[in-house]
């Protein structure tokens, strides 16, 4: 949807502006998704799991050193997990 939206930005003469601030998003994905995985764990409710793991599969969309980020949790929590 983002997508989209940044299609339908009107760019003018210069558009160095509108597009450096678009790809600083991805600079705001890895602290997103660190608080992100922290609210997971706290949450219990199935529902806000499922949504904040879909938040994760886009954040790893705009910044795919998520994906390493999320490896390590993953690989942390499955030693921690057994006896």
């Amino acid at each position: 949807m983002l997508f989209f939206l940044l299609l339908m930005v009107p760019l003018g003469n210069s558009a160095n502006e509108v597009l450096g601030r678009v790809s600083n998003l991805g600079f705001l994905a890895a602290p997103a998704a660190v608080l992100l995985v922290l609210q997971r764990e706290r949450v219990h409710h199935s529902l806000a799991r499922l949504m904040i793991d879909a938040l994760l599969v886009v954040l790893c969309g705009s910044n795919p050193a998520i994906v390493l980020l999320l490896a390590l949790y993953l690989g942390g929590t499955s030693t921690a997990a057994s006896p």
